[in-house]
């Protein structure tokens, strides 16, 4: 996995929340799902190119008969009465601007 921080309290925090979620069993690998969805769309694009533009011998593109995965069901939660104080104080210590 990669991925770039602002700042490195930045990179910290997300390292901690991260292994916090692995801990407590609740990591998913999202980049895993998400680099197999854009390698299928890169392959559909190929096939669809080949057969419009460079008019190959294939009458349809195979990948548009592969099933795609089920989106990722999104979270129904809530805060609750002392998490939206505690939420606001962790974000006015936060480094990030856009949480200014």
């Amino acid at each position: 996995m990669i991925k770039t921080f602002r700042t490195k309290r930045d990179a910290q925090d997300w390292a901690r929340r991260t292994e916090d979620e692995m801990v407590r069993g609740v990591y998913i690998d999202r980049a895993a799902s998400e680099r197999m969805l854009l390698k299928r769309a890169l392959l559909s694009h190929v096939f669809t190119v080949a057969i419009k533009e460079w008019r190959i011998g294939l009458m349809y593109n195979p990948v548009a008969n592969v099933r795609k995965p089920p989106p990722h069901r999104g979270r129904d939660r809530r805060l609750f009465a002392d998490e939206e104080q505690k939420l606001l104080r962790v974000c006015d210590k936060h480094s990030n601007p856009m949480l200014d």
